[in-house]
């Protein structure tokens, strides 16, 4: 009896803290109801192509402009929206006239600066849509969208464009250029 009570219990147990399974692709078509916990994973490996180093340099307008990005994949939990969320996060370091603007390519923090997972289109995983702040940005002075576009071919390319809105009066914008084609590295 002992034996089967708690056989039950773990069974009851896993039952309550069950979650349901969602493609990431899907998560603004099925966004959490806060009844039940949801996990938005990349089950079919939809963030992979955005993943690795890319290299942007403006050789036609600025020669001494070099961006490069890094991409993961991470997970976020919202314990109080109940639900976690597979994710890509970024590192980036910007120079500019030989003068580095910003480098966070050596950190080994979570820096969610550039994150998200967001398709717009679920039948479309080539276009995301990302959050964008700047690492040295006072507080949050803008909002910004960042929506990136995988390009196949070899070698493989990123649209980067992006989108901001002031949040307080006379704030200079971000530094990084809103548009730009990045080349895949690795």
């Amino acid at each position: 009896m002992k034996k089967t009570l708690t056989i039950l219990c773990f069974i009851m147990g896993c039952i309550s803290y069950s979650q349901d399974v969602v493609a990431v692709e899907n998560f603004l078509n099925n966004l959490p109801d806060y009844t039940t916990m949801k996990y938005y994973a990349d089950i079919n490996r939809v963030l992979d192509k955005f993943l690795g180093s890319w290299k942007y340099q403006n050789a036609s307008q600025n020669p001494t402009e070099h961006i490069e990005v890094v991409f993961f994949k991470g997970n976020v939990e919202y314990p109080g929206a109940n639900y976690s969320r597979d994710i890509i996060d970024a590192r980036v370091k910007y120079s500019k006239n030989g003068q580095v603007i910003f480098n966070t390519l050596n950190s080994n923090e979570i820096m969610y600066d550039i994150y998200g997972s967001s398709f717009l289109n679920p039948q479309n995983t080539n276009k995301i849509r990302l959050l964008y702040s700047e690492p040295d940005a006072p507080g949050a002075k803008y909002r910004a969208w960042l929506y990136l576009e995988f390009m196949p071919g070899t070698p493989a390319q990123l649209k980067w464009h992006m989108e901001w809105q002031a949040l307080d009066e006379n704030i200079d914008p971000p530094k990084m250029p809103e548009n730009m084609i990045f080349t895949k590295v690795n």
